[in-house]
């Protein structure tokens, strides 16, 4: 029997706390929408990995939901791997290198893109090497300015990965 590989992305917006920290939206509007956000993902996460020990949460280590998804992972007894952005990983039941050299904060930003690139290269590398289901989770939100998760989701369709979606 197989195992799953799930790679959850999503826009930190969906955070009640970086939209308090930052005005992005009313308050109580903002907590509402990270609720749902929240209660979705682990809804989602519960029925595609259950219990099952062997099934992988990938997270790229951001607050909000990245951050919810390695707190589900952990919850449900799952393996988990994160991929920062300056090039940091964590992994629990994983066996992947640091995926880049650690970069300046003041350069983080450049690398978004090429950490998500390199998630979803995870995913098909699993897929190939290891016959594993895969699927990418995103969580959007319209509010984001970066897109990131957008991004993420669009490349994952094109390269043949199936996506779940979350929309406030």
């Amino acid at each position: 029997m197989t195992y799953l590989a799930v790679l959850v992305c999503g826009s930190r917006t969906l955070s009640g706390n970086r939209a308090r920290r930052e005005g992005i939206r009313e308050y109580a509007a903002a907590y509402q929408v990270e609720k749902d956000a929240r209660a979705w993902l682990w809804d989602r996460l519960g029925l595609l990995c259950g219990g099952d020990r062997r099934n992988i949460v990938i997270d790229g280590g951001a607050e909000g939901p990245d951050s919810w998804a390695n707190e589900d992972a952990r919850s449900l007894g799952l393996a988990w791997d994160r991929f920062h952005a300056d090039g940091r990983d964590e992994y629990i039941g994983g066996s992947v290198p640091p995926w880049r050299e650690p970069v300046r904060e003041a350069k983080v930003w450049e690398h978004f893109q090429q950490r998500n690139q390199f998630m979803l290269d995870r995913l098909r590398d699993l897929r190939q090497a290891e016959n594993a289901d895969v699927c990418v989770i995103a969580l959007l939100d319209p509010w984001s300015e970066t897109k990131g998760a957008v991004w993420t989701a669009k490349r994952a369709r094109e390269m043949g990965l199936n996506v779940e979606e979350w929309n406030p």
